[in-house]
């Protein structure tokens, strides 16, 4: 994460190259290759973030990889649905989570910020402003891909699915 934190106009291209290859390429051959070999009432989750929809400073190569990962999963959502036509009950089926931010080592790990000004970690950030007051466990990350995942919701597709204890309705401004 820490090469994609950058003023747009300090990234270099490598870097965020680096970034768009991991992340939209990475994404692209799964839902490539899951697709070509998946059997009729398969499903695929795709990994989003709160910033498909809340951009903020510095974060224009984190946010554009997630942004093309959105679109992928949407598009693969109607490509799901027509592939098997004579099953119409069973589409492979794509959804997109974006969680918030994760309690994970991660988030403690110190950024470089631009221009030597210093370092900043997330959990100096507004993260805790989400209606639940904490960040999320992986533990519950993961609950929710395996619910996506599941056959209780086999009519949902093309969704995105936000995991962040209310943040983006806590903050983000239409």
């Amino acid at each position: 994460m820490n090469k994609s934190i950058h003023p747009i106009e300090d990234l270099e291209l490598d870097e965020l190259k680096e970034v768009l290859d991991v992340n939209v390429i990475g994404t692209f051959n799964s839902i490539k290759y899951e697709m070509k070999n998946m059997k009729p009432g398969g499903s695929i989750v795709n990994s989003g973030s709160q910033k498909v929809k809340y951009a903020s400073e510095n974060m224009g190569a984190y946010a554009a990889p997630r942004n093309a990962i959105r679109g992928l999963s949407l598009s693969a959502s109607y490509e799901g649905g027509a592939k098997y036509p004579k099953y119409p009950k069973n589409p492979i089926r794509v959804n997109l989570l974006c969680p918030g931010c994760i309690d994970t080592d991660v988030i403690r790990q110190p950024l470089h910020l631009p221009n030597g000004a210093g370092t900043w970690t997330m959990t100096e950030g507004d993260h805790l402003t989400s209606i639940i007051k904490r960040y999320s466990e992986p533990e519950e990350i993961a609950a929710s891909i395996a619910f996506l995942l599941g056959d209780e919701i086999r009519f949902m597709t093309k969704q995105e699915i936000y995991v962040d204890g209310g943040w983006m309705e806590a903050n983000y401004v239409a």
